[in-house]
């Protein structure tokens, strides 16, 4: 009750991404067998569902309140907790996980003042053809997550809806689709998430065919319930029906 509690008031402040139906919408497109990680910001988008996961999950944790509720979460079998930055430097070959798991995250609507000290140069390992002046958290969010995708492997990322359409994210939109990363886009009600938006979930893949098409898909006629002030939560018939 007291992990629920703080991470829903995380949500509702701006400070987390988490939601409870995402987190179980994202848990029913992974097999109970598959190791997954998630490497959003915080870990309150997978804590906030994690007590319904089966699987083993390995959680970014860079937020002292948030290492707190991991360790409360002693009920979720083999959860564990990478104490750390998301963005920090590294050589993503040797930050690939074993096991090939599944990636999964809620992208961040800003960088701390941190991480904007410290963006990825052009020598970065994370940074894709063409994107080295990306700076956006969204697009340096998304380079990251693929490259720490093991070859052969699955990611779901939520975005906001409108990354698919500024100007300001086209270079990475360009490089993740010359690179034939992006396999399906599903477009999900508004209100999910905070801020009263529309949320896209992007399942990124490393095994793809050449020349594959990108599937687009719409949630519609799904809606979600009211679960308060601008905030909606997709119940089971709507998770079954996506």
């Amino acid at each position: 009750r007291f992990v629920q509690q703080r991470l829903r008031l995380a949500v509702k402040s701006g400070t987390s991404q988490g939601s409870l139906s995402l987190s179980n919408l994202v848990r029913s497109l992974i097999p109970d067998d598959k190791k997954v990680v998630d490497l959003s910001p915080s870990s309150a988008f997978l804590v906030n569902g994690s007590t319904t996961w089966r699987t083993s999950v390995t959680s970014f944790v860079a937020m002292w309140e948030y290492r707190v509720i991991a360790h409360l979460m002693s009920e979720v079998v083999n959860f564990h907790t990478y104490t750390g930055d998301w963005l920090e430097p590294a050589d993503a070959s040797s930050w690939r996980f074993d096991d090939d798991p599944v990636i999964i995250g809620a992208s961040p609507t800003k960088l701390s003042e941190q991480q904007s000290r410290h963006l990825p140069t052009s020598l970065d390992s994370r940074v894709l053809p063409g994107c080295e002046r990306a700076t956006d958290c969204i697009d340096l969010f998304l380079q990251t997550v693929v490259a720490y995708m093991s070859p052969g492997g699955v990611a779901y990322v939520l975005v906001p809806s409108k990354w698919g359409e500024a100007s300001k994210h086209k270079e990475v939109r360009e490089a993740l689709i010359r690179g034939n990363y992006i396999d399906w886009i599903l477009e999900l009600p508004e209100s999910l998430l905070t801020r009263n938006t529309t949320t896209t979930l992007l399942c990124l893949s490393k095994r793809r065919r050449a020349g594959q098409s990108i599937r687009f898909i719409s949630s519609h006629p799904v809606k979600g319930d009211i679960t308060g002030p601008r905030l909606r939560d997709l119940n089971d018939s709507d998770i079954e029906y996506i």
